[in-house]
């Protein structure tokens, strides 16, 4: 998974040879925590939402028996960070997809286990094209300073810049 690098998208990718592209909210600005005395992070003040408004549930501290799934994660903040409606389900690849990679632009790569990389847009739900690769690609990322070029890791042991 990745954020982009405005911060306002998440990418999710796995087993499902989907790409997932989340909304992501402002992170709770004025949440201040220290420690108890069995480790576990406490909140000092409310945090702010992304509407900048103050809730009243999400004042609780994080707990590690709060949620059996994510022990660690508070799920009402969690809901105000990310929308729980995926923004774009982009699908196009015939594998699993193993890494993704974000432009400055808001263009994404997916790498996969059907020996492809796809190039995406985030306002766009079809692969914009496919880079087909000899064996199974491992890695994908964007040239920081150009991100027109990007380069690519394949099981054939070469990289490859497109």
């Amino acid at each position: 998974m990745k954020f982009s690098p405005c911060g306002g998208f998440l990418c999710t990718a796995g087993q499902d040879m989907n790409v997932v592209v989340w909304c992501v909210g402002a992170l709770p600005v004025d949440a201040q925590s220290s420690t108890e005395d069995d480790g576990n992070a406490k909140r000092t003040s409310p945090p702010t939402t992304a509407a900048g408004a103050n809730e009243e549930t999400n004042r609780r501290s994080f707990n590690r028996n709060d949620n059996k799934k994510y022990p660690f994660v508070d799920a009402v903040e969690l809901k105000s960070f990310i929308n729980p409606t995926p923004y774009r389900v982009l699908e196009g690849h015939t594998g699993d997809v193993i890494d993704i990679a974000w432009s400055k632009s808001k263009f994404i790569l997916s790498a996969s286990t059907d020996k492809t990389v796809c190039l995406w847009h985030v306002s766009r739900t079809e692969c914009l094209q496919f880079f087909r690769h000899p064996d199974i690609v491992t890695a994908v990322e964007f040239h920081p300073a150009h991100d027109r070029y990007y380069i690519s890791g394949c099981f054939d042991r070469k990289l490859r810049v497109w």
